[in-house]
């Protein structure tokens, strides 16, 4: 038997190091993966995909970089104050799928984001 894989969402907020972005997702940071682009691989980045609909971003709009983009980019936001990655989408912007910073998942804790997703029903 299968299990649900909407069963293992958590609700997560999210901020970069200084604060200015902050994001709310629905996700299951048990199944980050290494992010694909140099950059972010180059600094060993853990992304946790979800559905666009599960992401709202709530602070920090205007103070998100261009995207980096390219063939086998996907289109990323940095934070213009700080500099940390913040989130992406990996089928461009109109698509359906947003990653996330995994290490800004709830403070930036990585175990206490392990901890939750284990206790989530």
């Amino acid at each position: 038997m299968r299990a649900d894989p909407e069963a293992r969402l958590g609700a997560y907020h999210g901020a970069c190091a200084c604060g200015t972005v902050r994001f709310f997702v629905r996700a299951d940071p048990a199944s980050s993966a290494p992010c694909i682009c140099a950059k972010c691989r180059g600094m060993g980045l853990r992304i946790v995909s979800a559905a666009r609909g599960d992401f709202r971003l709530l602070t920090g709009q205007g103070e998100l970089t261009e995207p980096i983009s390219g063939a086998r980019t996907p289109h990323h936001f940095f934070c213009a104050r700080c500099g940390e990655a913040a989130f992406g989408f990996p089928d461009g912007p109109g698509g359906t799928r947003v990653s996330v910073n995994r290490a800004l998942l709830d403070r930036g804790d990585p175990d206490a984001v392990d901890m939750l997703a284990e206790d989530a029903p």
